[in-house]
């Protein structure tokens, strides 16, 4: 089987006159209808809609400023992700909306670029990889496995060896200089005075923009390379990475990897470097091998159902309030909503193309027993709900359900599908169910469908959140 580390596609250097192509305006308007996706807020709080407003100018000093390489970016806004106890927070940049557009027209040109370091692979299917080659090795008493991650990955990135990876398919200096801006431009905390001169980042790729996974996997792109020509398997997802060999020099390629990662300028974590052949349990990505056994790292179960109790936790402590302050709700409806919302993060949800939420992450683990069982922990948290008569309702969905549905039967209903609310009429239903509009109010086309988008955004991002990290 060709690694995916051995694919070469047809790469296109990054001249001029495609820079120039890039940064039409037409290309210029597609950009900003891809970003405009999201609603996030940079560091000027400039929503979409008040951009939308100044387009055109804003579509203007994209086009002429980063042509003429005198474009600057606007410092990146901090966000803390917390990682557990006792872990520093995960330092993640957010760009105002304009720098998103130049940002995502960088990100389209490297891709061209650097086809074969444009990686499409899901969590899922780097488990369904794993699980193929032990249904194969598994009982081969000489199969080992290494596996460790890099240390700080993206705030390490060395600046000038990057730049220099990069330099090797570009002929416009316009977009280097471009590019170099993007990387070395400050993350600051909001309300913090603009950035000096001084203040740039001086190492490392900001996390959270388009362009730093597709940078990440250029600077590893040799080492990716090298380490898959010397082992049975190789896989790396973003920094986590897992080795399988064979043989009696298993183990030698420990010290191979370490030098080899020291010498483009990164650390492995040694706290995390394990190198074992005398069992086949092992955790990656989220996942517990206890082959033939795929189950959940019993963290990402903890957190999920953590979320679901602190869930029924504000509803408990917050719905005379929620009626008070939507007038048009009572008791039982905020019952309805309560359930809707917990439903939809028991099964995620699909949008468009992609499929999110805490269950779809894990769709490749065979271990049902658990679902079932992580199903009666949240029944039983309803035991605690005077508003339910404590008992779980009859509309509550189930984990075990929406596992089979989700890998079985595609056109399912179980499952929130927002592509399914296709009408104005659908988005109003919606709303309604929802409780998100006053059914005594009269609302516009438009304010619909923006209350619609939004409801759905918050939603989407709120599944994310609860895969969590997965380190």
């Amino acid at each position: 089987m060709k690694s995916q580390f051995e694919f070469v596609a047809q790469s296109e250097k990054i001249t001029d006159t495609q820079l120039a192509a890039a940064f039409d305006i037409n290309k210029i308007q597609e950009a900003f209808d891809y970003v405009s996706r999201k609603k996030t807020r940079g560091i000027d709080g400039t929503t979409i809609e008040i951009f939308t407003g100044n387009k055109e100018e804003h579509f203007d000093v994209i086009n002429q400023k980063c042509l003429s390489g005198r474009y600057k970016f606007s410092p990146y806004l901090q966000k803390l992700h917390t990682k557990g106890k006792g872990k520093a927070p995960r330092v993640i940049s957010i760009a105002t909306i304009r720098d998103r557009v130049v940002l995502h027209i960088i990100k389209i040109l490297l891709h061209q670029a650097f086809p074969e370091c444009v990686n499409r692979k899901l969590p899922n299917n780097y488990v369904r990889d794993i699980n193929k080659f032990f249904s194969k090795h598994g009982e081969d008493d000489t199969l080992c496995y290494y596996k460790t991650d890099i240390k700080g990955f993206y705030d390490t990135i060395p600046h000038v060896a990057l730049l220099d990876k990069v330099a090797a398919r570009v002929e416009s200096s316009t977009f280097l200089t471009l590019l170099e801006k993007s990387i070395k431009n400050p993350t600051v905390g909001f309300g913090s005075q603009r950035a000096g001169k001084d203040d740039h980042n001086k190492k490392g790729v900001p996390q959270g923009l388009s362009i730093s996974n597709i940078l990440a996997d250029i600077y590893l792109q040799d080492f990716d390379v090298a380490l898959a020509g010397q082992a049975s398997e190789y896989y790396r997802f973003v920094d986590d990475i897992i080795i399988f060999n064979f043989g009696t020099n298993k183990l030698c390629l420990r010290g191979n990897i370490k030098e080899q990662i020291e010498g483009i300028g990164l650390e492995l974590n040694d706290a995390k470097t394990v190198c074992k052949n005398e069992d086949k349990t092992f955790e990656y990505l989220g996942f517990r091998f206890e082959l033939p056994v795929i189950t959940i790292r019993k963290s990402s179960i903890d957190k999920f159902i953590n979320s679901v109790a602190s869930m029924v936790s504000t509803f408990k402590n917050n719905s005379q309030a929620e009626i008070k302050k939507y007038t048009w709700l009572d008791s039982d409806a905020c019952k309805r909503i309560f359930v809707e919302t917990l439903n939809e993060k028991i099964t995620g949800a699909i949008s468009e193309n992609k499929r999110y939420g805490w269950l779809f992450y894990f769709i490749e683990i065979n271990d049902e027993r658990l679902l079932h069982r992580m199903d009666r922990i949240i029944e039983s948290f309803f035991e605690r709900l005077q508003e339910f008569e404590y008992k779980k309702p009859l509309q509550l969905k189930r984990l075990g359900r929406a596992y089979f549905e989700a890998r079985y039967n595609s056109d399912s209903n179980y499952i929130q599908n927002y592509n399914n609310y296709v009408t104005l009429q659908d988005k109003l239903d919606y709303l309604n169910k929802l409780g998100k509009i006053n059914p005594e109010s009269t609302y516009s086309e438009a304010e619909i469908t923006y209350m619609f988008e939004k409801t759905k955004t918050q939603n989407l991002l709120s599944l994310e959140k609860d895969i969590g990290e997965i380190s």
